[in-house]
């Protein structure tokens, strides 16, 4: 119930739903009752900061959930998500702040982050972020601006300042990180909005960022492996996510359920050939002309194909965790050949992460592993896992 008795008639469109801001569908209701349990009779102000810290730390940012598919901005949707970035969370803040019956808007800045990760900057090509999503909301008759993006776990890791909504002040953007260093710089600001301009933001963005083409590549691949029929996880309901190398650390960063997906380098023919003539000479990885006569060209040793598939895994996964080492492989299985030129996707799906009872400090993750090929045929699946320290356990060294 709103509790601002006294709401200009200019602020009213800001407690109305839109299309995007579904402020009055069951799902964001929902989501607003359980977070305020306890809150029913708190001021606006106290609610607005309790709305603030749920949609932020239940929420984990990535900046790679990028999508094109409009649906996915609506609230009641990115509320099925566990992680999202910037524009859906926004979206999903305005939300619920209407539902309790405070004004809100969606607001657009454009910014440039001085600390933008390798990654991030190889994909974009630029280190201005257009369209930083954020919240406009008025209490008391004053305006501020909030951004409910960066969730203090991930803020923490980083050695980024995490944002802090104390009802007094804005909470837009991180200036400065702990190490003082220059980190976002706001440069432009698109104004706010009664509901969020996707189909706009969209045209921009495959303006300015073409290369982003690779992550919707993600994407189609992601969707293609959420809805094939298989028996291969009980968790298909999630979707998978690609990482932030480095967000892992200890056994406690990973989650029963969790779904990871990484793309491979493809093999040449000469990359094929070399490894066979060292570790498998079989004519199948070396004759062609026996090779296309049986498979229609060239196939990789599985022994190569197994090593092609671990190596996004390691790199981006592994090798920022605080591992003591893997175990073996359980049920594998090279399901069809890995053929030249081919990009392969590999999902995991975490299917333990738990306490080590007989070590101190440290804990098992185990996951299930399938690997595709770009018409969507298993190339190969096993369960593996591996034994780490926990994030907080003293440094070895």
């Amino acid at each position: 119930m709103n509790k601002n008795t006294q709401i200009p008639g200019d602020l009213e469109q800001y407690l109305e739903p839109a299309h995007f801001v579904d402020s009055d569908s069951a799902a964001v209701r929902e989501f607003v009752a359980d977070a305020l349990k306890g809150f029913e009779e708190a001021t606006d102000t106290d609610r607005a900061i309790v709305l603030f810290d749920a949609v932020r730390d239940g929420i984990r940012y990535d900046p790679f959930s990028f999508t094109s598919d409009e649906q996915a901005y609506v609230a009641s949707h990115v509320l099925g998500q566990g992680r999202n970035w910037c524009v859906p969370k926004a979206v999903l803040l305005t939300a619920c702040l209407r539902a309790t019956g405070i004004p809100a808007a969606v607001g657009f800045a454009d910014v440039r982050n001085h600390l933008t990760s390798p990654k991030l900057a190889a994909l974009m090509q630029t280190d201005l972020f257009i369209y930083h999503g954020y919240v406009q909301l008025w209490l008391d008759g004053k305006s501020y601006k909030i951004t409910p993006a960066f969730n203090t776990e991930m803020c923490e890791r980083f050695g980024v300042k995490p944002l802090v909504f104390d009802g007094k002040s804005n909470a837009l953007f991180h200036e400065f990180d702990q190490k003082n260093r220059r980190h976002m710089e706001y440069v432009n600001d698109r104004g706010i909005f009664h509901d969020a301009p996707i189909a706009q933001m969209l045209m921009d963005f495959h303006a300015l960022y073409p290369n982003y083409e690779e992550t919707l590549t993600f994407e189609r691949t992601s969707m293609m492996l959420q809805n094939a029929p298989e028996e291969f996880s009980p968790h298909m309901s999630v979707p998978p996510m690609r990482m932030i190398p480095g967000e892992k650390r200890g056994w406690e960063d990973f989650h029963i359920g969790e779904r990871l997906i990484f793309q491979t380098q493809p093999l040449t023919k000469d990359q094929i050939k070399t490894f066979a003539l060292e570790w498998d000479p079989q004519s199948l990885h070396l004759d062609e002309e026996y090779a296309t006569a049986i498979h229609g060209s060239l196939i990789a040793s599985g022994f190569h194909s197994l090593l092609l598939i671990m190596r996004p895994m390691m790199a981006e996964m592994m090798v920022g965790c605080r591992s003591i080492g893997g175990f073996g492989f359980d049920k594998c299985r090279w399901t069809h050949p890995v053929k030249p030129d081919e990009v392969i996707t590999v999902v995991i799906i975490i299917t333990e992460a738990r306490e080590s009872s007989s070590r101190p400090g440290t804990g098992i993750i185990a996951y299930d592993i399938r690997a595709t090929n770009p018409e969507g045929t298993t190339v190969f699946t096993a369960s593996t896992g591996a034994l780490l320290y926990g994030k907080e356990a003293p440094d070895p060294t």
